[in-house]
């Protein structure tokens, strides 16, 4: 997708890139499965406001670090997602992870990240939605890092 001014066809846009998305997770799990390989699913989210440098920063960043067998797509105004496939192991994907989430640092994005690996058999849809569950945990313990207050 595109980086551009956000305006009222913006939603309609972020619904067709999710759908678009859903659809390719569902395509990649048959490879995935045919080829006998395993995945993972990385979930990004900026913390502030971002501009469409910001954004434009971002696609070029994870341009530069993933593989050509990886994929990404930009899935709400704030959120990213990421294939990892093929993957060696867990090791490899956490690695890879962490890569990402250092470069993200050095680049000065602030952003949270959540990943799941791909269960045998499991639909890519189901580990895109680990991986997202993993995100908000972590963006909560963010928000949330001086405790609660009632």
């Amino acid at each position: 997708m595109s980086v551009h001014e956000h305006s009222s066809s913006d939603t309609d846009i972020m619904q067709s890139t999710t759908t678009s998305w859903l659809s390719a997770l569902d395509a990649e799990t048959a490879t995935i499965d045919k080829a006998g390989v395993h995945a993972a699913l990385l979930s990004i989210r900026l913390h502030e406001k971002h501009s469409d440098r910001t954004l434009r920063q971002m696609h070029n960043l994870l341009g530069h670090l993933l593989s050509p067998t990886d994929r990404f797509e930009q899935t709400s105004d704030d959120s990213f997602t990421v294939l990892l496939a093929p993957q060696e192991d867990l090791f490899e994907t956490v690695t890879e992870v962490r890569e990402i989430a250092e470069a993200l640092e050095r680049t000065g994005l602030h952003a949270s990240t959540g990943f799941a690996q791909r269960r045998a058999g499991e639909p890519l849809v189901d580990t895109w939605a680990r991986a997202e569950a993993q995100l908000d945990r972590a963006a909560y313990r963010l928000e949330h890092q001086n405790g609660l207050s009632l």
